[in-house]
């Protein structure tokens, strides 16, 4: 912790001394409560036995991340979060669950269409109940992504996977290698699917636990225009190949030969209350079974809360591009949000598109005057997404007041207007 701590700052202050340089940080934490119910025998899908439990339950995830560097270049991303959560019963084996995550990536400007993402994890639980269990482990691997066209973006990728297990006085261990592909497609304004396959090749100790993973699923969000509603729903199949190997030799329980199969199914949704402050609502579900009867596994969690955000940018790039000001009085529900490109006398049409105009290019077109092209808005209030179409390519106006991420490993700038 104290080596990650000396570096965010001393990091910040290194690229803040380009002259492009730019710094956002965002803190935040979710606070809920819920239901959590486990009710699973010896299975290959959860490595650490347990016995039955259903409970309410409580939960604290806080978080934190800081990205360096403009959205368009060289980007380094380092990220914090965790989860505390405790079940909350009469019984004498309550159980309270502790898991962090760090991560760095790195991203890098595109070069003939296609961007480059390194990334590098580390990861811990740990689970107290009647004993100790849990596990620590870590990943890091590359993804290429390249856009087709507007509305769809393809990643592919390769990541390495370790992970050590502990439960008790037994412990076990696993590496995987995993190939992922993807496919991000706008459907309709504010609306995108990412259906996507990966393909994990496993060695475990015990040796009975080698396995051949292969997982689908499909991930469905929707940032609803003109309203500050996020929803998101996602479904996974997983199918677990355990090699035969031809011996009677069990391994708790597990005989080899087999394969298990997991269903995912989850949900969220999010209300945006104020700038910093928003409610959600969360569900997650697994089923898990095998050919080996009866051996399965289910899980359950239903979890609400409050969500509290907070973001901070900063930039040494001048911010004349996108300045906004209340409109006339005669109209006080509005402001009025000033565009400029400067300096494109080869660009033949420029247009505001965006959440507010249901990305039409022909809605919002800027004006040309000399070498700069110009244009203004309405918003109304609320929270809308902002970006600029040059020549039928969409780019981030310049002084953007945030920033967030848009489903194809790009960003667009979201302008908030108060009442």
């Amino acid at each position: 912790m104290m080596p990650l701590r000396g570096l965010l700052p001393a990091l910040a202050l290194l690229l803040a001394a380009r002259a492009d340089a730019d710094v956002a940080l965002s803190l935040g934490s979710r606070v809920g409560a819920g239901y959590n119910s486990n009710a699973y025998l010896d299975a290959a899908v959860l490595p650490a036995e347990g016995e039955e439990r259903a409970a309410p339950l409580l939960t604290v995830a806080p978080m934190v991340q800081l990205s360096l560097g403009p959205p368009a270049s060289h980007r380094l991303t380092l990220a914090w979060d965790g989860e505390l959560r405790q079940l909350v019963d009469d019984q004498t084996n309550n159980e309270s669950l502790l898991e962090n995550r760090f991560l760095l990536s790195y991203v890098t400007p595109p070069l003939a269409e296609l961007t480059l993402t390194l990334i590098g994890s580390i990861e811990q639980l740990h689970v107290r109940q009647a004993d100790d269990m849990g596990w620590v482990g870590g990943w890091g691997g590359l993804r290429v992504s390249r856009p087709l066209g507007y509305s769809v973006r393809a990643v592919v990728g390769y990541v390495a996977d370790y992970d050590h297990y502990a439960s008790g006085a037994s412990a076990s261990w696993e590496l995987a290698h995993r190939l992922l592909a993807s496919v991000t497609v706008r459907l309709a304004p504010g609306l995108t699917a990412e259906p996507g396959y990966t393909l994990s090749v496993v060695q475990a100790d015990p040796h009975e636990l080698h396995s051949t993973q292969h997982l689908g699923g499909l991930t469905l969000r929707w940032d609803v225009p003109r309203i500050p509603l996020e929803l998101e729903a996602g479904y996974s199949f997983t199918a677990l190949l355990l090699p035969d190997l031809k011996t009677t030799t069990t391994n708790k329980g597990r005989a080899s030969g087999r394969t298990d199969l997991v269903h995912g199914v989850r949900g969220q949704a999010a209300v945006r209350l104020t700038r910093w402050l928003g409610l959600f609502a969360r569900y997650d579900g697994v089923l898990g079974s095998s050919n080996q009867e009866p051996e399965h596994y289910a899980r359950h969690l239903v979890l609400g809360g409050l969500a509290v955000e907070w973001g901070w940018q900063w930039s040494k790039r001048p911010s004349a591009g996108l300045q906004a000001r209340p409109a006339t009085p005669a109209k006080p529900a509005t402001h009025v949000v000033e565009l400029e490109v400067d300096d494109a006398p080869e660009v033949r049409q420029v247009a505001a598109v965006g959440s507010f105009n249901d990305w039409d290019a022909t809605k919002n077109p800027l004006q040309r005057r000399g070498r700069s092209w110009i244009g203004r808005l309405e918003l109304s209030p609320g929270r809308h997404q902002v970006m600029l179409s040059v020549d039928g390519v969409l780019r981030t106006p310049d002084g953007c007041p945030a920033l967030v991420a848009d489903g194809f490993g790009g960003v667009t700038c979201v302008v908030t207007v108060e009442r």
